[in-house]
């Protein structure tokens, strides 16, 4: 059964591809390089992160990565500010199909356009935020480690998953290349994250929701990789922090995920032994951690890393979103 409808952005909603082409084309030709059709058709789909990339290392535009990004996207929000490109029907078709079901929008386009199409066009309070907090990790650690001159790959990125502040910045300096000691790394890879939360919190869809349900019966604990202030800035900014009577962050103990640690801490605070708390987890290391503390483990797979079979295999039960996750389930 159908529950949620995800819509594309470019080339379903708007007929964006010849906006993009023009820009990146221009944009292209004032370096003095050729825009083939082979280098347009290569970009398509593709990120941000990833075009730009492929603009400086494969076209020859000497600009770094995020500067030919910034200025493309500029360039992009000034076009749709004159002429926003909407496909005819679209306006329409997304608000008979809100009418049944709640909408997303899964998009290649950077957010600032995102925001910007659906504000032009109205239909804004249509949709509901699904981007995760992993990405946005992703994303501020990936142009960290690249202006530094580091490796950022999928091995990286997947290798830090669940890793405590300390053990990611270290991950950072002596595997991925970056030169800065990892104080300074993590220092300033969460100034960035806290300065993204403040512009734009990525909550998930029924999130709040799911909190006040169980908060209705239970005390509340909180385990995560992030840093105490990340934990403190989103619980504060998502109005969810009276609900929480424990919070650790695993910089505040021996080992990150998947160590057992940060889920034992937070057990001890709460004052309830470990084998009586139940876990709600989203990846690996995160279900192999709460399973290694003795926890019953809810699993929500996170859709842009979802864990793998092995991990699974140790959650008590696997839900598909934060909409099934109530205390019945929890204590089934």
């Amino acid at each position: 059964m159908i529950e949620a409808a995800i819509f594309d952005l470019d080339g379903l909603l708007i007929d964006s591809e010849e906006v993009w082409d023009a820009v990146r084309e221009v944009y292209v030709g004032e370096h003095g390089l050729a825009y083939s059709a082979e280098v347009q058709r290569a970009m398509m789909g593709m990120s941000s992160g990833e075009w730009s990339r492929y603009l400086h290392e494969s076209v020859g535009i000497p600009d770094e990565p995020a500067a030919i990004n910034d200025e493309v996207v500029r360039r992009m929000q000034v076009a749709y500010a004159k002429h926003l490109p909407l496909v005819p029907g679209a306006v329409d078709a997304v608000e008979r199909v809100a009418a049944r079901f709640p909408l997303a929008l899964a998009s290649s386009s950077n957010r600032p356009l995102i925001d910007e199409v659906l504000e032009l066009s109205g239909l804004a309070p249509l949709f509901r935020a699904t981007v995760s907090s992993e990405e946005v990790w992703d994303a501020v650690r990936e142009t960290f480690v690249r202006e530094r001159g580091g490796r950022y790959d999928a091995e990286v990125q997947r290798a830090m998953m669940g890793m405590s502040s300390g053990e990611w910045a270290r991950y950072l300096h002596e595997s991925a290349g970056v030169s800065d000691e990892p104080d300074a790394i993590n220092a300033e890879v969460v100034e960035r994250m806290l300065a993204a939360y403040r512009e734009h919190l990525p909550l998930v869809p029924g999130a709040v929701e799911a909190v006040e349900r169980l908060a209705a019966r239970w005390p509340l604990g909180l385990a995560s990789s992030s840093n105490r202030p990340l934990i403190d800035a989103v619980l504060e900014l998502a109005g969810l922090a009276s609900f929480f009577r424990a919070t650790v962050s695993s910089e505040e103990v021996d080992r990150g995920k998947p160590a057992p640690d940060v889920y034992l801490e937070t057990a001890r605070r709460l004052g309830v032994a470990p084998d009586r708390c139940a876990a709600i987890e989203d990846s690996h290391a995160g279900i192999r951690s709460a399973h290694a503390a003795g926890m019953r483990v809810v699993a929500i797979p996170n859709p842009s890393y979802p864990p793998d079979a092995a991990a699974l295999a140790q959650a008590d039960i696997v839900l598909r979103s934060l909409t099934e996750l109530t205390p019945g389930i929890v204590a089934a």
